[in-house]
């Protein structure tokens, strides 16, 4: 007797069976949630029953017949099997340390405190479970850890979102710290992971969440002792001591001022934060910096710039090139290439007049 073929998927995903479509039950992103660009979760009570009915089906079969359930790897390919489990190893020991440039209590910050938060705070995973499948397809390139990608930044960035209009009302510290360490983590992925789209603005990125991170970080740095973050008391010491410097780089990167005659308020403090930026990229006894530096860069953007970039003002443009050409001049994976991507496509709207201000950047860094 010949089975029926099933009309829909008894144990496909959430979003699937609200919509009442059929589901190919993929693993970690279904394909209707992959090209609707949806947070893509299953059951545990659909899960249990499928893992129920597969144990029957197997019973009888051999070990090595046995196919392996869903719900234990995120996916299964002839030459590996991708888990949780193994995302979370390869962040701990391979992403982590190179997120720092110092041993010690610094990498501790990231490899065990980032994690211990994360297990209770599901956004912080995704984060994590994100970066490292990030770190993953740099090292080698497949649709597999792709599609994690694209599957975990949905979560993330969903979380944090919910957090976001929260954290600060409830000034709860432990999550304002969760907070932080998502933050973080979403600043290295949204700014230097490779993209092929056509530049639109930062506040059309994910950089409209970091909006919100400068109320956070107030609220949390004053705490900082209480958290994680109390091992980066010293490094904020010795940063605070390169953040003047850089004065030497100020009137090159102020010759925009020769065409832009508005805004010069808010462009003041980008400029000198670029040319602080100029100065601890360039030097590599500041060396140990520079991840500071690009994230309170990005924590530091006032509104008004961000929306200049999405006006796609040509001065706004250029400082923003300038900034991405700088982090590409750092060979740290999650820079370099990647960076200067982000450059091109800030470089292609700019107005022609306004590229000469640009002009010794347009080649890649050595």
């Amino acid at each position: 007797m010949t089975k029926t073929r099933r009309s829909r998927s008894h144990y496909g995903c959430i979003n699937c069976k609200n919509r009442k479509v059929k589901c190919g039950e993929e693993k970690p992103i279904c394909k209707n949630c992959l090209r609707l660009r949806l947070a893509c979760r299953y059951s545990n009570t659909w899960s249990r029953r499928k893992r129920e009915r597969s144990e029957n089906e197997n019973e009888g079969t051999s070990e090595s017949e046995q196919s392996v359930h869903p719900d234990d790897l995120l996916a299964t390919t002839k030459s590996r099997s991708i888990t949780y489990e193994f995302l979370m190893y390869h962040y701990c020991t391979n992403t982590a340390p190179t997120l720092v440039e110092v041993s010690g209590d610094y990498q501790g910050l990231f490899a065990v405190e980032y994690p211990k938060k994360g297990f209770k705070y599901r956004f912080l995973l995704d984060a994590i479970y994100l970066l490292s499948s990030a770190h993953l397809n740099h090292l080698k390139p497949c649709h597999e850890y792709q599609q994690y990608m694209l599957h975990f930044n949905t979560l993330a960035v969903s979380g944090l979102r919910t957090q976001l209009d929260e954290v600060v009302k409830s000034n709860d510290l432990e999550v304002m710290e969760a907070v932080a360490m998502t933050s973080s983590l979403l600043s290295i992925y949204s700014l230097t992971c490779d993209s092929d789209t056509p530049f639109t603005g930062l506040s059309g990125s994910l950089m409209s969440l970091f909006k919100g991170m400068r109320t956070v970080f107030a609220h949390l740095w004053p705490h900082r002792d209480k958290t994680g973050f109390k091992v980066l008391d010293d490094y904020i010491d010795m940063h605070s001591k390169t953040k003047d410097l850089g004065g030497e780089y100020i009137p090159d990167i102020e010759r925009v001022f020769e065409l832009q005659k508005t805004n010069i308020d808010t462009y003041k403090p980008i400029i000198e934060s670029l040319a602080s930026m100029t100065h601890v990229f360039a030097n590599e006894d500041t060396k140990i910096h520079r991840k500071f530096h690009m994230s309170t860069w990005i924590i530091s953007l006032s509104p008004e710039f961000l929306q200049l970039t999405d006006n796609f003002d040509a001065c706004a443009l250029v400082l923003l090139a300038r900034y991405f050409y700088i982090l590409s001049t750092d060979k740290s994976w999650f820079f370099g290439d990647y960076a200067y991507k982000h450059y091109l496509r800030v470089y292609e709207n700019i107005p022609p007049h306004w590229k000469s201000y640009v002009e010794l950047l347009k080649d890649p860094p050595p």
